[in-house]
């Protein structure tokens, strides 16, 4: 009988360690998700447009002037 309560107070204080890590996990995640929603994009500095293609009639119009 005592072997009975031996592995049972084995198996309380196992299932007590799961739980704890249990937690630690799930506070990890939240900590995770808590990060992932404050993130903002990046700002992009010193965009530089391409160039836009021009038309033949634009380039004769400005090479009259």
């Amino acid at each position: 009988m005592e072997e009975i309560e031996q592995n049972q107070e084995v198996m309380r204080q196992d299932i007590n360690q799961l739980n704890g890590k249990l937690d630690r996990l799930i506070d990890i995640l939240q900590e995770l998700a808590n990060r992932e929603q404050n993130l903002q994009p990046p700002v992009v500095k010193n965009v530089i447009p391409e160039p836009q293609p021009t038309s033949a009639a634009v380039v004769g119009w400005l090479a009259s002037i």
